[in-house]
């Protein structure tokens, strides 16, 4: 399985995971960033998957873009624990997980 293919298994695992719970979840194009969107009629919230729940310079650089063009300050970012789905979240105002 290659590194893709894993990570979008692992996205559409998340996406399930996320709509079993009740919410509206919008799985992104190929590699597009954040993967997922959990949208309502209130907000939508960005959603990143990662296998290894490593968050990338690339993708720390690409969060806080979110955050200054679009006022998305918070990224959840759901990783795999021993083949449980868990989640944290990043605060890109801050550049740290909170």
């Amino acid at each position: 399985m290659t590194a893709y293919s894993k990570g979008a298994h692992f996205e559409r695992r998340v996406k399930k995971y996320l709509e079993e719970k009740g919410k509206c979840v919008i799985r992104q194009a190929k590699s597009a960033f954040p993967d997922l969107w959990i949208v309502s009629p209130k907000e939508a919230i960005p959603i990143e998957c990662k296998v290894n729940g490593y968050l990338s310079k690339e993708d720390r650089k690409k969060a806080r873009e979110l955050f200054f063009k679009h006022g998305f300050r918070y990224l959840y970012v759901f990783y795999r624990e021993k083949r449980k789905i868990k989640s944290k979240v990043w605060d890109a105002h801050r550049g740290c997980f909170v």
